[in-house]
């Protein structure tokens, strides 16, 4: 038997000139800084994952090498198991160094002593019967977990449920502020591979109480069901990015009038109803979906391919959510038909009874978003399109706010007349006519009804066409 030191997250033994001490007994402080932290030139000052990796080689429980830190190097089970290997032995009054049979691999005496840990943990050992195998967030999870007694991770979290996982060993370190999750909604993403960065991340906050996390996943019906972030892209194509938040909320409003239909004719709703088109319902709900955006299958991404509407909808249920559901709508801001698409707050304002109201929900919510003022006068919603009056206190006149927000800083007039008025026609015509967006007209006029004149520029838009980016450059010469 040699007494081999267990480079933590390292697959070969250190290399470093004058390799880190790796760890005191817990009688020293749970886990104590013992070394001096010399820096990495692959992890940067200021870098999301500094403080862990610093944290990290100074306990000695996660070191690196000749290599650096390699802070986005995916993990080994071996490693991962090395690393809870020695966090439980310390925790024992150990010194977290194992014995390793001559000729064996590094990694041996933290597998066995973890082994013993487990006892009969059918998924911890069958990891461990792996330790060449790519770790998973869930599978270092679960190793930490069998090196962790319950008392040296006390909750400071009150979370009985996350969107993607029930597991009672994940929602333990979510509550002991050990774990946030991927996003704000708190998804765990448990399949996912684990970076040696997102592992120091963990492991300090396991060693270092300060640094854990008191917070409440955002509750989000249609995301936890869909496991799809509002932004999440399902179709693009042809000019047309569709999100999952417009997707889902439209098709939710279609199996609405599906469920009416079926009370007042008396039948339960069933996905297998069909019409007298013959469509079972599943079919009119991603066909009609489809359609209202003006996108075919050929567009769809990976993340609508994965999604059944079908399993969406009962687990949207389950959650408490409704068929009735407050409207999504998209921003688009940008000139000359490029634009960037930004989530706009859901309204309840329904876009044929008070169609007006939402045009100037979705002018309230640009307004936030890019920090120009976008006061208006009366707004038309007809067959001929849409026309927007606009205050003397808009943008367009007075210029905008400063300070300006630096991703949409306008440097001239022409800028952002441009920019404003391109951005506020393409989002109006996405909001009311999302398969076919440039058949709806929009027409711009001041707040008395008269032509729009913008004197910084010596324009005058004519009150007998509809704007165009076009027409604005012709007039500006």
């Amino acid at each position: 038997m040699n007494r081999k030191l267990i480079a933590v997250g390292l697959s070969l033994a250190l290399t470093l000139t004058g390799a880190p001490a790796l760890a005191a007994s817990a009688a020293d402080g749970t886990f104590p800084s013992l070394n001096t932290y010399p820096g990495y030139a692959d992890v940067p000052a200021g870098s999301w994952f500094e403080s862990s990796a610093k944290i990290c080689y100074e306990t000695g429980l996660i070191t690196g090498s000749d290599r650096g830190f390699e802070p986005y190097r995916t993990m080994a089970v071996s490693e991962a198991a090395a690393i809870a290997a020695r966090m439980a032995e310390i925790l024992d009054g150990g010194d977290g160094l194992f014995d390793n049979p001559a000729g064996s691999p590094w990694y041996t005496g933290a597998v066995d002593y973890l082994k013993g840990l487990a006892k009969d943990d059918a998924v911890v050992l069958s990891l461990l019967s792996q330790p060449d195998k790519t770790v998973t967030r869930l599978g270092f999870l679960k190793l930490l977990s069998a090196a962790l007694p319950e008392d040296q991770l006390p909750a400071v979290n009150t979370i009985t449920a996350l969107p993607d996982t029930a597991d009672a060993d994940v929602l333990r370190f979510y509550n002991a502020g050990i774990l946030t999750g991927v996003n704000d909604y708190g998804m765990f993403a448990g399949s996912n591979t684990l970076t040696r960065s997102e592992a120091a991340a963990m492991v300090a906050r396991v060693a270092r109480a300060d640094l854990r996390v008191s917070f409440t996943p955002t509750f989000d019906a249609v995301v936890w069901a869909s496991l799809d972030v509002p932004d999440t892209v399902y179709f693009q194509g042809n000019g047309k990015t569709v999100t999952a938040q417009m997707y889902l909320t439209h098709a939710l409003s279609l199996i609405s009038g599906l469920e009416d239909a079926s009370a007042e004719g008396g039948v339960a709703f069933n996905w297998s109803n069909t019409l007298s088109s013959g469509e079972t319902y599943k079919d009119y709900v991603t066909n009609s979906a489809m359609t209202y955006f003006g996108v075919t299958k050929d567009m769809a991404t990976e993340q609508y391919k994965d999604l059944d509407i079908q399993v969406f909808y009962s687990r949207y249920l389950d959650l408490g959510g409704t068929a009735s559901q407050a409207q999504a709508y998209t921003l688009y801001v940008g000139t000359d038909g490029s634009f960037t698409s930004y989530p706009a707050a859901a309204t309840d304002l329904d876009p044929a009874a008070d169609s007006a109201a939402v045009v100037k929900h979705l002018l309230s919510e640009m307004s936030k978003l890019t920090g120009w003022n976008l006061d208006t006068g009366d707004i038309y919603v007809g067959k001929g399109g849409v026309t927007v009056s606009w205050a003397s206190t808009c943008a367009l006149y007075t210029g905008p706010a400063e300070p300006q927000k630096d991703q949409f800083h306008m440097y001239d007039a022409s800028q952002l007349a441009f920019t404003l008025l391109d951005s506020v026609q393409r989002t109006i015509q996405c909001a009311f006519s999302p398969a076919s967006p440039d058949s709806l007209d929009v027409w711009f006029c001041a707040a008395d009804g008269s032509a729009l004149k913008l004197d910084n520029l010596g324009v005058t838009l004519p009150i007998d066409q509809p704007y165009s980016h076009a027409l604005l450059e012709r007039l500006m010469g």
